[in-house]
């Protein structure tokens, strides 16, 4: 008898994916992901970082390889800019930290987020993960450059039975101007470990805009 994690996951209506790799470090990322089962994205922004790992991920479940999508996106206050006090349910509190995740579904689907979250997406505030295994889920971290050691390596312990977690960041924008970010400490140890993949993406692979990579050579 199958248990619950071994069983295969169900999956939700058709969705229909408008996402193909437009560079070669997003060529590398979608192999890297598929022979590992937790993947770092790093690079400057626009490079489609999360684009990649939130496509990615959202067709195992479609193809009913996983069963949950998990979001995760650090609460930071960018600039000394304070969100105050916010309402609704706890996926509504999370909403302004999630928009552009919720970007990159909707551009990769051209279907409303709300949609897709109400058939397998799960947002997981990252003071609520301790304790937790994801199981048969599909765990991306975005904006992980936000992130002390310890956060990291509280995340990477929560990997469990056919799971996989996609951490996306840019190094050299982290907005915690109170602690220091673990993102590059965590991946030098790790390098070389088999099942964990690392893509690197060059600012040269900006897809966002042309604009910001000769901006960034001035910044």
């Amino acid at each position: 008898m199958k248990t619950r994690t071994q069983q295969a996951a169900k999956p939700p209506k058709p969705i229909d994916l408008l996402f193909l790799p437009r560079t070669d470090s997003q060529r590398d990322a979608r192999v890297r992901y598929h022979e590992n089962d937790v993947n770092f994205l790093v690079g400057p922004a626009g490079t489609g970082k999360t684009t990649v790992g939130v496509s990615l991920a959202l067709q195992d479940v479609l193809d009913g390889k996983k069963r949950k999508l998990l979001l995760c996106r650090p609460q930071v206050e960018f600039n000394g800019e304070k969100m105050g006090y916010l309402p609704g349910d706890l996926n509504e509190k999370m909403l302004p930290w999630l928009y552009p995740i919720y970007d990159v579904l909707e551009g990769v689907t051209n279907t409303k987020p709300e949609t897709i979250f109400r058939e397998f997406v799960e947002v997981i505030p990252l003071g609520m993960m301790q304790g937790r295994t994801f199981r048969n889920s599909i765990a991306i971290i975005d904006e992980c450059q936000n992130l002390t050691y310890s956060g990291l390596k509280m995340i990477l312990t929560r990997l469990g039975p056919n799971s996989k977690i996609v951490f996306c960041g840019d190094p050299d924008n982290n907005q915690t101007v109170i602690r220091d970010s673990g993102l590059l400490d965590i991946m030098n140890r790790l390098d070389g470990l088999e099942g964990v993949g690392i893509t690197m993406f060059p600012r040269s692979d900006i897809v966002r805009h042309p604009l910001i990579e000769r901006m960034l050579e001035r910044l």
